[in-house]
């Protein structure tokens, strides 16, 4: 008994030796962190802001710094929330940051004068972008943001350096997203491209996600795939869920663009992707080599030009479909039939042609979509879409 009482109490002493308090600084690899928030039992991991390189960090050259959503010390999980204050002013060694989703401010004057940084991805999780947080970074040439919103965030007019050439880079996943920073004055003076690369993070199947839901520890985020990195195989079978930093995140949407002109792609299998509703528009426009396509079970709208050019031969609509766009297999030149899901209360096939009910007619019909390879198309296309 006695001994019992020893080794409780001493247990209780090492923990209370290892909390933190307000304030406390630690290092963790190549950064230090400050406590900054206590987090909510079952709901937030306790808070730090990132106050710089670590030794670790300092003693590196050429350091492509990656900022984590979370981390762990002594056996504790902290988000990290914030980069502080002159965080890493001249800091000569960094050549790249990867801020990670979750962290919201950039304080004033973070990276100023970091001379050989080179590239910067920020978050959608931003939300404020400060006064020097980059003055001074003249090596300095792309700046990735996943918040396809600027209006959504706080950029200082001075938050970034005056370098020529400067690139800004954005999602693809919103058609107008380039022309809303474009008519921003705080970005109107950066070339803008959009593209897949930016994103809020990436699994190890190729998926690139940005996130449309932030999560608790009570609750998983949600995320939509706005790209497609395959390297090993050719066949894409998404997961339902999918866990970083703590969190764990719900695919709910394969967006706008997200893999058009993607020719690596041969084969889709969305049946493990239960949580996944929607098909954006143009998602897999123009995968030329795309041939094989399950819809699973869950999806509830197909958008406008979402199978575009694909190669498939057949395809079924799964009963979960409200939304389907006559023109989402528009140009599918091989396809021979489309099938509907017995139990689909707004779309039939007949003879492997697409029809739409009509809601204010009961039992009456509109022809939706003729397959682009039906036999003796040619006859009818003047009635076929």
């Amino acid at each position: 008994m006695k001994k019992f009482f020893l080794s409780t109490v001493f247990a209780l002493m090492a923990l209370c030796a290892s909390a933190l308090s307000i304030g406390d600084s630690f290092s963790v690899d190549d950064l230090t962190y400050v406590l900054k928030s206590y987090g909510v039992r079952g709901s937030s991991y306790p808070g730090v802001w990132v106050t710089g390189l670590s030794d670790a960090g300092k003693a590196k050259s050429d350091l492509l710094l990656y900022i984590p959503t979370t981390i762990t010390y002594n056996g504790a999980t902290y988000c990290v929330k914030q980069v502080d204050m002159q965080a890493f002013a001249d800091a000569t060694n960094l050549t790249g940051a990867n801020i990670g989703y979750g962290i919201t401010d950039i304080g004033v004057w973070a990276f100023q004068n970091c001379t050989n940084l080179e590239s910067v991805h920020i978050p959608s999780s931003i939300s404020n972008i400060s006064s020097g947080a980059f003055m001074g970074c003249s090596a300095l040439k792309s700046v990735y943001i996943a918040n396809p919103d600027p209006s959504s965030f706080t950029t200082s007019t001075n938050a970034f350096p005056n370098n020529s050439d400067m690139h800004l880079i954005v999602p693809k996943t919103v058609s107008d997203c380039a022309a809303n920073f474009a008519a921003s004055p705080v970005y109107s003076r950066f070339a803008i491209d959009q593209s897949s690369n930016c994103h809020d993070f990436s699994a190890p199947d190729g998926s690139m996600f940005c996130v449309t839901k932030a999560p608790t520890l009570g609750s998983a985020g949600e995320i939509s795939m706005v790209g497609l990195n395959l390297k090993d195989t050719d066949a894409y079978k998404p997961s339902a869920t999918y866990s970083v930093g703590g969190y764990t995140y719900k695919l709910v949407s394969v967006a706008y663009k997200a893999c058009f002109v993607n020719k690596s792609i041969k084969s889709l299998d969305l049946s493990d992707a239960t949580n996944l509703t929607m098909i954006e528009p143009s998602a897999f426009d123009q995968c030329f080599n795309l041939a094989n396509v399950n819809l699973g079970s869950t999806v509830t709208s197909i958008g406008k030009y979402s199978f575009c050019h694909a190669a498939i031969t057949g395809i079924t609509i799964p009963k979960s479909v409200t939304f389907c766009s006559g023109a989402a297999l528009w140009l599918c030149n091989d396809l021979a039939s489309i099938v509907v899901e017995d139990g689909n209360t707004k779309y039939q096939s007949m003879g492997g042609i697409l029809y739409e009910a009509i809601d204010e007619q009961p039992q009456s019909l509109r022809l939706l979509k003729c397959p682009g390879g039906y036999p003796n198309e040619a006859l009818y296309e003047y009635m076929f879409p």
